[in-house]
């Protein structure tokens, strides 16, 4: 019976002497890893949707970030104050802090002014969401169907709190401003096609097109910017106001295409090519 009960004890002290090295050699970066994580988690989980928050002095202190601790925090000390700003200002939703304030008795205070959603791309079956001036927020927590959505894109796509940079990104997002700035496309228009930007999968179809609620396809044409090879965006647009007139909110319509000279081009769900003006 006595041999039976020390068993155990014996398998603990030998599994002790195996994995104490292992453990020893581990427990440094274990414990930088989490310092790092822990720095990050006591500031970031205060940034909120709002614009106005408060950085407990307890978080000050274990975040490791303010030498000597929350207690001599001074609004006075430029050092300090740049280094909590640059923490805040990582997070992608933050485009900067206006400002920060001593509150009583040792937290900080701050104002923010955060980032809009402007434009999402779809990568994969998630949404990457950018803010007007091209930089990546992160992924959307859902699929609003009220947001404009740009699809085809092939990257590489930038790191949160990253401006997007390139060719197809640039084309999305003036493409986009073109958009919003027209009511009847603001109000119909859910996504804008890049995926044969430059011609890239078939040289006989539009470098953009634009899908609407109704379902139609607007075939655009090449990016914006460079109406010395094809119609100006107000042509385009003329055109397509053409056919809005003939066909309301372009039900019914598999395509029209807008950058031919002229008069657009339709075609009907099942039927032939046909002309707007017609």
């Amino acid at each position: 019976m006595g041999e039976a009960v020390e068993r155990p004890d014996r398998w603990v002290r030998v599994l002790w002497r195996r994995s104490a090295p292992v453990l020893a050699k581990a427990a440094i970066p274990t414990a930088l890893l989490i310092a790092v994580v822990t720095v990050h988690h006591y500031v970031h989980r205060f940034v909120s949707d709002s614009s106005v928050f408060t950085v407990p002095g307890a978080a000050l202190q274990s975040s490791g970030l303010l030498p000597g601790g929350a207690g001599d925090i001074s609004i006075f000390d430029e050092d300090v104050l740049k280094r909590l700003a640059r923490e805040i200002e990582s997070r992608p939703e933050v485009r900067r802090v206006t400002s920060l304030e001593r509150s009583f008795p040792g937290s900080i205070r701050a104002k923010v002014e955060r980032r809009s959603p402007w434009l999402h791309f779809w990568v994969g079956a998630g949404l990457a969401v950018f803010d007007r001036d091209g930089i990546l927020m992160g992924a959307a927590r859902g699929t609003n169907p009220d947001l404009l959505k740009v699809e085809g894109a092939l990257g590489p796509f930038p790191a949160p709190s990253r401006r997007a940079e390139g060719e197809e990104f640039a084309a999305a997002f003036r493409m986009a401003e073109i958009v919003r700035a027209d009511e009847w496309l603001s109000s119909r228009v859910t996504t804008i096609d890049i995926s044969n930007l430059g011609r890239r999968r078939s040289t006989m179809d539009p470098d953009i097109s634009l899908v609407t609620r109704a379902g139609c396809r607007i075939h655009w044409g090449r990016a914006a910017g460079r109406e010395a090879e094809e119609l100006s965006v107000d042509e385009k647009l003329s055109n397509l106001r053409s056919a809005v007139s003939r066909y309301p909110d372009l039900r019914g319509l598999e395509y029209v295409k807008v950058y031919v000279k002229d008069r657009p081009t339709v075609k009907r769900s099942g039927d032939r090519l046909a002309n707007a003006s017609r």
